[in-house]
């Protein structure tokens, strides 16, 4: 892991680049991400990063930061580490050619052919090794896309209007959701901000769809409301 104890940073490249679009806020969410997807060495989930970072949307909208699938990019850490992997893969490569020169010369015949033939079995078993894992890698993400999102509410009126709200993003704003998990991420957000409560849930969907808001937030207060719940548009509830 010594490797991956620190990573290049060009000053240059920050005051030049695209995260100067972001508000400061996203800059230093931005700072956090880089930390831990060196930390993982690269191996960070679309919903790994949602956890971690505030403001991942802004980072996504103005290409600070990728999305491949169901993992997170950051195209000059991915670099670096494939820099190091390279550099680890030669030394190891020089590493066992050396072990083999000097079993030859050590031993006589067969004994040497038997060495260099032992070093070879040993890197065809870590290529295999290096194959299955990614056989495995690739099966598991096509498990994740299979698997269905979980409503935090059954109710025929919140799913319907959940669809109008994915259809709203992709028509008004040309956003969809790339995966499962980040659609799945999308509904626990909206859980929580209505504090499980479906009614409210519903409310706040509404408000951003009338108001042509990108995102989801919590249901402004207006002097009509009642017992903390604010009044529907029945356009929406319709189904318009």
């Amino acid at each position: 892991m010594e490797n991956y104890t620190w990573f290049k940073f060009s000053p240059a490249q920050w005051f030049m680049g695209k995260i100067q679009r972001c508000s400061p806020e996203a800059q230093a969410d931005y700072i956090r991400l880089l930390c831990l997807y060196w930390n993982v060495a690269g191996l960070m989930t679309f919903g790994d990063a949602e956890e971690e970072c505030f403001h991942l949307d802004e980072l996504i909208k103005y290409k600070a930061i990728k999305v491949d699938g169901i993992k997170i990019c950051i195209s000059f850490l991915d670099k670096q580490l494939e820099d190091i992997q390279e550099m680890s893969e030669k030394r190891s490569r020089a590493g066992k050619v050396s072990a083999a020169k000097r079993s030859k010369r050590s031993t006589q015949g067969n004994t040497s052919s038997t060495s260099v033939q032992q070093v070879l079995t040993h890197e065809q078993q870590v290529s295999t090794e290096k194959i299955r894992e990614e056989k495995n890698r690739i099966e598991k993400k096509r498990e994740d896309k299979r698997r269905d999102v979980v409503f935090p509410f059954d109710g025929l009126e919140f799913m319907n209007l959940w669809e109008q709200w994915k259809e709203y993003k992709a028509n008004e704003h040309n956003f969809k959701y790339k995966s499962i998990q980040s659609e799945q991420a999308g509904l626990n957000k909206l859980a929580n901000l209505s504090n499980g409560n479906e009614q409210k849930a519903i409310q706040i969907i509404v408000q951003s769809l009338e108001n042509g808001w990108k995102g989801l937030f919590d249901v402004k207060q207006s002097n009509n409301q009642n017992n903390g719940d604010t009044e529907v548009s029945a356009d929406w509830l319709a189904g318009r």
